[in-house]
C-alpha cells in the first residue's frame, strides 16, 4: 500500500523488472519519439528542424510538447488568449510545481449521483475513455474504476469502429444513467494526439448522442 517500506528482496525484484523492461514512454507504450516525448529526459539530440519525424504505431509527429510550449509563449497567442505579457508558463506534469489538495476521498459517489442518484434528473451523460497503450493510467484500471461505481450494465463490452465496417477503434461498455466506458486501440494517455481520427469519431458520436460506429464481422469494405 502507499507509503509501505519494501523488503530488500522485493526492492531487488522491482529493480530487476524495471531493468528488464528497458525504455518506454510512461504515457504511451509504443511511442517511438525517444528523445522528444519524455523517454529520455535530457533529449540531447532534439532540434526543431527535425520536428517532422514520426513516432509510434500511430505515425504522429514527434516534438509536439516542445512546440506547444513555444506556441503558448508567442506574443500573438498570449494576446489572443488574453494572457498578460509577463505571465510565466511552466510544465506542471505529475504535480511538479503544482499544488493540489484533494477535497474528497473518492469521486465514485459523485459519478453515481450524476447517473442514477440525486443529479440524475439533470439529464447529464458521462463518457470515461482511455487509450489501451497507456502504461501510467492503463485501461484496466479505468475499467475497474468505472465498474466499481455500482451502475447496472446496459450494453456489454463491444467493439466500435472508425468506418462502420472492420477498422477497429476500440471497445465500449455502456451503463444505466448514460455513462459509457470506452477504450481507444493503440492510443496512449494523450488520445487526440495519438489517435486523432479515432478521437474525432467517438467524440462526434457521443456529442450527438448517436451509437458508436459498429463492427460488422462480414463487412468486406466500408460503404462510401
Amino acid at each position: 500500500h502507499p507509503g509501505a517500506t519494501l523488503s530488500p528482496g522485493c526492492t531487488a525484484a522491482v529493480e530487476k523488472a524495471k531493468s528488464a523492461a528497458g525504455g518506454y514512454f510512461e504515457y504511451s507504450l509504443y511511442d517511438d519519439c525517444t528523445y522528444r516525448n519524455g523517454l529520455r529526459r535530457d533529449r540531447p539530440h532534439f532540434s526543431y528542424t527535425h520536428v517532422g519525424a514520426k513516432g509510434a504505431l500511430n505515425d504522429y509527429v514527434c516534438g509536439g510538447g516542445e512546440v506547444l510550449n513555444k506556441f503558448v509563449k508567442h506574443p500573438k497567442v498570449m494576446e489572443a488568449f488574453h494572457v498578460p505579457p509577463d505571465a510565466a508558463f511552466f510544465i506542471g506534469d505529475n504535480g511538479v510545481g503544482f499544488n493540489y489538495t484533494p477535497s474528497v476521498d473518492s469521486l465514485l459517489p459523485f459519478y453515481y449521483n450524476v447517473s442514477k442518484g440525486k443529479y440524475a434528473d439533470q439529464g447529464l451523460r458521462t463518457l470515461v475513455y482511455n487509450g489501451d497503450t497507456d502504461p501510467a493510467l492503463d485501461s484496466f484500471q479505468a475499467q475497474n474504476w468505472t465498474m466499481s461505481i455500482g451502475l447496472r450494465e446496459t450494453e456489454e463490452w463491444t467493439p466500435w469502429t472508425l468506418d462502420r465496417c472492420r477498422r477497429m477503434g476500440g471497445f465500449v461498455t455502456r451503463y444505466e444513467g448514460g455513462l459509457d466506458f470506452l477504450t481507444i486501440r493503440g492510443a496512449g494517455h494523450m488520445v487526440p494526439t495519438n489517435k486523432p481520427e479515432a478521437a474525432f469519431q467517438f467524440f462526434k458520436a457521443w456529442i450527438k448522442n448517436e451509437p458508436y460506429p459498429e463492427y460488422v464481422a462480414d463487412c468486406v469494405r466500408p460503404s462510401s
